[in-house]
């Protein structure tokens, strides 16, 4: 007989007879609840264990799983008072007293929960369910870390329990620890490949890693699984905006609109795909109306914000900011993107202590040893007191440019009481910063290799924090020296080249987010190819992918950079040249630093230690000039300036080089 019949028999049965002792068939019922249980019939499931309590008020089995029907159906408290009587009636299992913490942590009633979990745990310390649900307790009341010890030991117990690993997971990914959360992730996956909730949770680790492609890839199986969901539409929406694929960005957004037209997820994310775009005007209605439906969420007004500085509105914009930093005070993200504002405005004492935030609010720009630093909170960790002789680690960190910019204050380590300097660094800076003065060893931060007896540890981007810096303060960038004799050795291969000579760069580090943003074709630089009298002089690097790049380089005079194998060398041959002109921010970094005028190309928007307007940079204040785009404007409307502009400095070169011979008195 088959079970919908058999419980509508029964039922039907239960309607027309009052229980009597002795005669209901309390073991026959039981395991025909169970049966309706495990199918998901929690009504009629409910009515055979009252039934039974009719019967047999103290009855523990049929307490315990009514209780749990009273929690799948919503039920908190109902459902702790029953699990609490059946253990009372003597069922008291680990499994009773785990899924009591469950239903306690639901409630809010975390002590009582982590009882209810350490004396499963000390019934059965095999029990894996036991510690994975005590680790979820541990995350709510932000024990981030020893959540993950729990987890990782219920999947030592129990290697295939899948809600461990995704549980682990997302743990890992709120911890910044995003190769770890990708691997929990994955692992869960190959156990249950058609999840939903694991594909999204993958989705928004790879988005957090800025692995925009692998995003959008795995939020489209999401969508091929189940298209009826918002969140993986606008989450395809963000990783595609990322990727510069603006009108596939747009639609899928708007097809999250259409599932659900006030989803405040979806109205962010077409806000912010609209403001990738530079439609600042088109964005703003949609962020009113998002703040129309939730006046008290802070990403709108981060967004916002960033809505007024496109519009050069800077009053109003630190005003939304702090807007949104009030309305989450604990929020990482508000305090970075605030830092960022404050540091774009010279801000620097507030903007750089704000900036601390940046470990959490943007974890896939650090490496796990990185994240780890930034995260200290002991004595360990340098915030700029007295170094009291110690031994001080300098860790670099995100970009090339990065690591160029912070390389200024090394030399000053030793005057705040340092015994000995260590960095690391990428490999392709190594021999730049070992002729640093102050620095006693420079590591390749991409191996394991770490000097000995380290006291102390500091990321690189937190010195101006630690010093304290403000706009006025900042030290002098000219530290780095090249030496005669290899600077020569360049001096040779370039000597036979006539006027000015001129370093060019066209295209950003392949590793940028915004590398297509950044990149100028072929056609785009021809008035720069064309002006007399200058020699453009190749300073870029291959970019996989980027045919435009082989393009350009096929057309300029000189083309050395292939014998530059790291950017010692790439130093010494710009210290040969006249004027370097750059879209590259790490060889304007490297340029400036040389001494050499540099002239930076920038997209709209910029950077935050770029200013948002100013045609020079405090950070390069007598060798940087730079051309920004203006709102609406092009690249080639920007190379057309640059190229006026190279021009006149070949003129000039012109009348400094004409030797007028002087006049003899008759």
């Amino acid at each position: 007989m088959g079970l919908l019949l058999r419980v509508s028999q029964r039922l039907r049965r239960l309607a027309h007879e009052k229980p009597r002792a002795g005669v209901v068939d309390t073991l026959g019922e039981l395991r025909l609840a169970e049966e309706l249980h495990r199918a998901g019939k929690l009504r009629e499931a409910s009515v055979l264990y009252e039934h039974i309590l009719e019967t047999d008020p103290e009855h523990a089995q049929a307490t315990y799983f009514l209780g749990l029907v009273r929690f799948q159906e919503g039920d908190a408290g109902g459902a702790s008072d029953l699990i609490e009587r059946a253990s009372f009636l003597g069922l008291d299992t680990p499994q009773v007293r785990t899924n009591l913490g469950l239903v306690y942590m639901h409630l809010g009633r975390f002590e009582v929960a982590e009882r209810a979990l350490r004396e499963a745990i000390r019934q059965d310390p095999a029990f894996a369910s036991a510690h994975g649900t005590l680790a979820l307790v541990r995350a709510r009341i932000g024990d981030l870390h020893g959540a993950v010890l729990l987890l990782e030991k219920a999947c030592e117990l129990e290697p295939q329990n899948v809600e461990a690993l995704n549980n682990l997971g997302g743990i890992y990914r709120d911890l910044g620890r995003l190769d770890d959360a990708l691997a929990r992730f994955g692992d869960a996956l190959r156990l249950r490949p058609d999840s939903v909730a694991i594909l999204s949770n993958l989705a928004g680790a790879q988005m957090a890693s800025r692995q925009w492609s692998d995003a959008a890839a795995t939020f489209r199986r999401v969508i091929a699984l189940d298209d009826r969901l918002p969140l993986a539409w606008s989450g395809m929406g963000g990783a595609l905006a990322e990727m510069g694929e603006y009108g596939d960005a747009e639609s899928a957004c708007r097809e999250a609109l259409q599932l659900r037209p006030d989803a405040a997820e979806g109205l962010a994310a077409l806000a912010r795909v609209l403001r990738h775009q530079g439609k600042a005007d088109e964005a703003e209605p949609v962020l009113r109306r998002l703040l129309e439906l939730d006046p008290g969420q802070s990403t709108a007004w981060g967004q916002m914000a960033a809505v007024h500085a496109a519009r050069f509105s800077f009053e109003e914009a630190e005003a939304s900011h702090r807007r949104a930093v009030d309305l989450a005070p604990r929020s990482a993200s508000a305090r970075f993107d605030l830092a960022h504002f404050l540091l774009g405005q010279g801000k620097y004492e507030e903007g750089f202590a704000l900036f601390e935030s940046r470990f959490l609010a943007i974890p896939g720009w650090f490496t796990d040893e990185v994240r780890a630093a930034g995260q200290d909170e002991s004595e360990h960790r340098w915030r700029g007191q007295a170094l009291d002789d110690k031994h001080l680690l300098v860790l670099g960190e995100q970009g090339f440019g990065d690591q160029i910019m912070m390389f200024r204050y090394l030399p000053l380590l030793k005057q705040r009481g340092a015994r000995r300097v260590s960095l690391t660094c990428a490999p392709e800076l190594l021999r730049l910063a070992r002729a640093i003065t102050g620095v006693d060893q420079v590591f390749d931060r991409t191996d394991r290799s770490r000097p000995e007896g380290v006291d102390i540890v500091v990321p690189a981007m937190s010195l101006p924090y630690c010093f304290r810096s403000t706009i006025d303060t900042l030290p002098d960038a000219g530290y780095l020296g090249i030496d005669a004799n290899q600077k020569h050795q360049w001096a040779e291969r370039l000597a036979s080249l006539e006027g000015l000579r001129v370093g060019l760069t066209w295209a950003g580090n392949s590793t940028q987010d915004d590398l297509l943003r950044r990149t100028l074709t072929l056609e785009t630089l021809r008035p720069l190819l064309g002006v007399a009298g200058a020699t453009l002089v190749s300073l870029q690097k291959p970019v996989p992918g980027q045919a435009q790049c082989e393009d350009v380089r096929g057309e300029l005079l000189t083309d050395p950079i292939d014998a530059c194998e790291d950017f010692f060398d790439t130093a010494c041959l710009v210290s040969n040249l006249e004027l370097v002109i750059t879209v590259d921010t790490a060889v304007a970094h490297l340029a400036a630093t040389l001494g050499v005028p540099t002239w930076l190309l920038l997209k709209t928007g910029g950077e935050w230690r770029w200013g948002p307007t100013s045609a020079t940079s405090a950070w390069y204040p007598d060798t940087m000039r730079i051309f920004r785009q203006g709102r609406g404007a092009s690249w080639s409307e920007l190379v057309e300036q640059v190229a006026d502009a190279l021009r006149k400095e070949v003129q000039v070169l012109r009348n400094h080089t004409i030797c007028i011979p002087e006049r003899e008195d008759k």
